[in-house]
Order: structure tokens, then C-alpha cells, then sequence
């Protein structure tokens, strides 16, 4: 009959017979909402108070009968017995909001009984009022009360017009039973006020007791929270350290896997062994994106990625995504365009990198699903939104499908993985950006006849650059540039020699930073690659012993160590600039290029 969610109790009586007006239905079964200890409180107080009415009950009943008022010991009697009754009866129940009502009810009409048929408010025991609001303070809530103070002042003031009209018998009491009623009923008021004191103090014990327990049991539940807060924070130090070093481990030997490869395939080779290098060199690309794609995803997870805001076109990136998969589509025998909706903007603002990465995941994941007929790359606009689609006439998926497609380490199903290859992250990581740059990437699919996703993002508009700005640089002749390379693998020492040297780079190793800053005394070196991790000193105390001296040469960090903060600490050390291994022989040659320029 009564139900608790949170600490907090709904009294409600149930009707099972007749349909009683919505009035009264409302008034006899209306849902007030108290605290569970406002509850007990209201409970406990109505049960001393019927024990408190029935003791004095037992005293006034025999009075009024010694005194020939036989009718109104009975009327008296009837209703301070249902008051306590109802108190008694449905407090216990746990219905005290019901029995509050029933008792000052079956009270007031006691009470209002009482004065008028014993003088009406011309004599002293119509001070016997008080009681009504006086008990509502205590068996009531605080949205009633108000209510039967209104009460009583209504009955008084009947009363009082009834007297007038004489409809009021007078008293058939003498003055000292009159006294004695008065005292009774004082008796009655100070008892109701001292019991409800009482009662009120005891329940503001409890809550407090119960406000000490809950604080204790909330202190631990956040000393807990913060040992797991501690805890993940550990994890993710962890986790972040183990992959910083998993990744400098990985990229230091595939360095020279690519590097190695770059300078064999520019040896005379013949047709077998062209085709094994550049077997070589595929397989070593498929790993380092798979690296790169677990280390952006740790990123993404640790809330680290940063977005760039420059001018870029969408059709110029657009196009050169698909030319960079024609080739393989050719291989396949599909057909890979580009189609330009109308109202496409020419230039907006955005990241040309990570939108690139984001539309090279879509067009690789459908050449990856799709064996026959055609991938194209739609540009369209909707309003202030830019849709940018790959569809396909891959294998398709079906519903349940596309609802994990998006999780990491997620496919379709374990034969995805089984028959293609992969794992799960490019689109994780997708949409992860889309949503970074304030879009979204959806999928619908059809099994069997392909998939199209939806890349939609805002439209932000830029001015197109200036045609000066639009050409190209002149590539400056590196021929006769010296470069002090500061690095510890003797691997990655050939692999950045030989890069160097097809450049016309003439080329100082150097093995350490104190080597380095040896190397650097009596020489005139136009730029200097430092790698960031070797014995002794290392490359970001060495730049920044360098930088003490007055030293302005470009520094660039050439580093296996491309985690978060990274390209932040070296910069912080005085590196002008970071480049990651495995080496990119365009990145290095696009550095240079940029670092040696007499404008740098």
C-alpha cells in the first residue's frame, strides 16, 4: 500500500466498490508525495496522539455522563473513537496522509460538536478551537494545515451564526462543570502540543542519524570513485606508455624495412626483384597505416585530437583521393569517379589532413568489399550541410551490420575479417572525426548490391587564395645542402643517408647528442635532423644545449616517437620542426624544402 523510490513515500487509498466523484476520489486517494521520514514522523505522532484522545476520552466520556449530557458522550464518544481508530488502524498500515484526515475529521466534528451544544462561542470553551490547527500540526502535512485553521474558522464562525439565530440550546452545564470541561480541554491542547514537541524532536534525531549514516556511506562510495579514478588514471599511463613504446620499437625497425626498400628500388633491379621490393614496400605501407590507425585511435579515445581551420577544396581533395586509388580500382577492374552535386562550395574551412584520411578509409573500405562494378565519390550540399557519399556495389550488410560497424575492432561479422582483412578501426576512426569536426558518418547498405556512407558536414565558406598562392613553389636544388643527422641506430643512419644523398645532401652522422654537438663545433651545417632517443644525451637535451649556445639552424625532430605530445615536447625543446619514422621520403624532401628556403 505504500510504495518508496529514493526515499520518497506515496500514500494512495485504493477504491474497489462504486465510482465516487472525482472530487472526492481526489481527496480520499490523492497521491501526496512527502519524505519517507516526514512519513514515519506523521505516523508516530497520530498513534500518541489516539492514546493520548483515548485516555482523555475515558475521563470526559463519564463526565459529561454524570452530567445528564448522555446525547453528547455519545456523539463525542463515536467520533473521537474513530479517530482513534483510524490512527491506530491506518498509521500501522502505512496510510498516515489517510489517517491524518479521518482523525482531525471525526476530531473537528467532535470538537465543533462540543462547543455548540455546550454554550456555543459565547462562553470559554470555544477557545477549545485551537485544537484543530494545533493538531494539524502535528498528524498533517505542511500542504494541509492551512486548510484546517480555514476549517475551524468556518465552524466557529457557524456556529456563532447559529447562536445568533438561536438555533443554539443553551448550556445546561453549571459554571464549575464548565471549569472543569475548560481544564480538560486545556489538558487536551497542552498534551496534543507537548506529544507532537516531543515526537517532532525524536524524528529530527533520526534524520539526523540517518543524514550522519548516508554522508559516512557517501564519504566512502567517493573514496572509492576516486581509488578507481586513481586507478584508470594508472591504466591509462600505462596504457599510454606501453603503446609509446611499443610504437618507437615498431617504427625504429620499420624505418629500415621502407627505407631500405625506397633506396633498393632506386638500384637497377630486374623484373623479379622489382616485384618483391615492391612487394616489400606494400607490406611494410599496410603496417605502418595499421599503426598509425591504433595510434590515432588512442588519441581520439584520450580526447586528444586537434583540428586544423584552413582553406582547403573540397573537389581539388576530392579528386586526389580518387587518383590515389585508380590505380588499384584499374587492378580490379572498377570503375572509381568523382560526381560534383550542384552548390557545392569550391573552398571551405576545415582540416585538409583529416578529411583526406577520413575519405581515404571510406573509398579503401569499398574497394576492399567490392569485386565488380563501380565506387564513386559524390559531393552534394543540403542546405548549410555538405554530403560527401562513396557508394558501392560491394557485398553489402544488413541491419544488425550496420549498427556495429562504427565500433572499434568491430566488422560485419567474423568472416569479414576471415575474408578481407582488417581491423575494424578506419571506420571507428572515421567517424570519431566526423564527429570532432562537428558531422556525422552514416551507412545504409542492401546485401548484395553495396553500401553507400555519408559523410555530412557544416558549411563554413572561405575566399579562395590568391593565385600566388595557389602555385606551386619552385623546388629548390638540395645539391651541396650539408645536414648534421643525429641518430643511434645504425639502420636508420643508412636509410636517412641514403635519402639524403639521392637528394644531393651532403650528409654528418653523428651517434649521439654529445656527438652531435661535437660534430656541430668548427663545421657550417645549413640544418640539423635529430633523432630524439639515444644514449647519453639525447636529442631534446642536445637541441636545447644548442639553442643556449645561440644556435638558429632549423632543427627537426626525426623520431619514431609520434604519440600525443610528442610534436608539443619537441617543439618545447626548441625543434623547429617533428617528423616521424618511418621515414617518407616526400615528407623529408617537403621538409627540407620548407626549412631551407631563404624566406624559413
Amino acid at each position: 500500500e505504500m510504495s518508496m523510490v529514493t526515499g520518497v513515500q506515496t500514500c494512495a487509498l485504493p477504491i474497489s466498490a462504486g465510482q465516487p466523484s472525482r472530487r472526492f476520489r481526489g481527496w480520499i486517494d490523492a497521491p501526496l508525495v512527502e519524505l519517507a521520514p516526514e512519513m514515519r514522523r506523521l505516523a508516530r505522532t497520530q498513534q500518541l496522539g489516539a492514546v493520548m484522545v483515548a485516555l482523555l476520552t475515558i475521563v470526559w466520556i463519564p463526565i459529561l455522563a454524570v452530567l445528564g449530557e448522555y446525547f453528547s458522550a455519545m456523539v463525542i464518544s463515536c467520533t473521537l473513537g474513530l479517530a482513534v481508530g483510524s490512527a491506530l488502524l491506518l498509521s500501522r498500515r502505512g496510510r498516515p496522509i489517510l489517517s491524518g484526515r479521518l482523525m482531525m475529521t471525526s476530531l473537528s466534528i467532535g470538537l465543533l460538536y462540543s462547543i455548540a451544544m455546550l454554550g456555543g462561542v459565547s462562553r470559554a470553551g470555544a477557545g477549545w478551537i485551537v485544537i484543530i490547527p494545533m493538531s494539524a500540526i502535528f498528524y498533517l502535512p505542511i500542504a494541509e494545515r492551512h486548510w484546517w485553521a480555514i476549517f475551524a474558522g468556518f465552524g466557529i464562525s457557524g456556529i456563532w451564526v447559529l447562536e445568533g439565530m438561536g438555533w443554539v440550546p443553551e448550556s445546561s452545564l453549571n459554571a464549575q462543570a464548565a471549569s472543569f470541561l475548560d481544564v480538560i480541554s486545556l489538558l487536551l491542547l497542552v498534551t496534543t502540543i507537548a506529544m507532537g514537541l516531543w515526537v517532532r524532536g525524536r524524528s529530527w534525531r533520526e534524520v539526523n542519524e540517518t543524514l550522519e549514516a548516508t554522508n559516512q556511506t557517501l564519504h566512502q562510495e567517493v573514496a572509492v570513485r576516486q581509488r578507481a579514478e586513481e586507478e584508470a588514471r594508472d591504466a591509462v599511463a600505462a596504457r599510454t606508455g606501453f603503446l609509446a613504446t611499443i610504437s618507437h620499437e615498431i617504427r625504429t625497425p620499420l624505418n629500415g624495412v621502407l627505407g631500405i626498400t625506397e633506396v633498393l628500388l632506386d638500384t637497377s633491379l630486374d623484373e623479379e626483384q622489382r616485384e618483391l621490393a615492391e612487394t616489400v614496400k606494400s607490406s611494410g605501407k599496410m603496417l605502418r597505416t595499421l599503426l598509425d590507425d591504433v595510434l590515432d585511435y588512442s588519441k581520439i579515445d584520450a580526447g586528444r585530437v586537434d583540428l586544423e581551420s584552413i582553406a582547403l577544396s573540397v573537389p581539388n581533395l576530392a579528386n586526389g583521393v580518387a587518383e590515389n586509388w585508380k590505380k588499384l580500382a584499374a587492378d580490379k577492374g572498377l570503375e572509381l569517379g568523382v560526381e560534383l552535386g550542384a552548390g557545392v562550395p569550391e573552398w571551405i574551412y576545415g582540416d585538409p589532413v583529416r578529411l583526406q584520411q577520413v575519405l581515404n578509409n571510406l573509398v579503401s573500405n569499398a574497394l576492399k568489399f567490392t569485386k565488380a562494378g563501380h565506387i564513386s565519390v559524390q559531393l552534394g550540399r543540403e542546405g548549410e550541410r555538405l554530403h560527401l557519399r562513396v557508394q558501392d556495389t560491394g557485398v553489402g550488410m544488413d541491419a544488425e551490420a550496420q549498427k556495429r560497424i562504427f565500433q572499434a575492432f568491430r566488422q560485419a561479422d567474423s568472416s569479414v575479417t576471415r575474408n578481407y582483412g582488417g581491423t575494424g578501426l578506419g571506420l571507428a576512426i572515421s567517424r570519431s572525426l566526423a564527429l570532432a569536426m562537428d558531422g556525422e558518418l552514416r551507412v545504409s547498405s542492401t546485401p548484395g548490391q553495396g553500401s553507400v556512407f555519408t559523410l555530412e558536414l557544416p558549411i563554413r565558406e572561405a575566399e579562395a587564395p590568391s593565385v600566388a598562392d595557389q602555385l606551386p613553389l619552385e623546388t629548390l636544388d638540395l645539391s651541396g645542402v650539408r645536414i648534421l643527422v643525429a641518430e643511434d641506430n645504425v639502420v636508420n643512419q643508412v636509410v636517412v643517408s641514403r635519402l639524403l644523398e639521392r637528394l644531393g645532401v651532403q650528409v654528418t652522422l653523428a651517434a649521439d647528442g654529445q656527438a652531435c654537438l661535437d660534430a656541430w663545433e668548427g663545421s657550417n651545417v645549413d640544418l640539423v635532423l635529430m633523432d630524439c632517443q639515444m644514449p647519453g644525451m639525447d636529442g631534446y637535451q642536445a637541441t636545447e644545449r644548442l639553442r643556449k649556445i645561440g644556435v638558429r639552424t632549423p632543427i627537426i625532430a626525426l623520431t619514431a616517437n609520434n604519440m600525443p605530445g610528442d610534436r608539443v615536447r619537441s617543439l618545447q625543446a626548441g625543434m623547429d620542426d617533428h617528423l616521424g619514422k618511418p621515414i617518407q621520403p616526400d615528407a623529408l624532401n617537403a621538409c627540407l624544402q620548407r626549412w631551407l628556403r631563404p624566406s624559413a
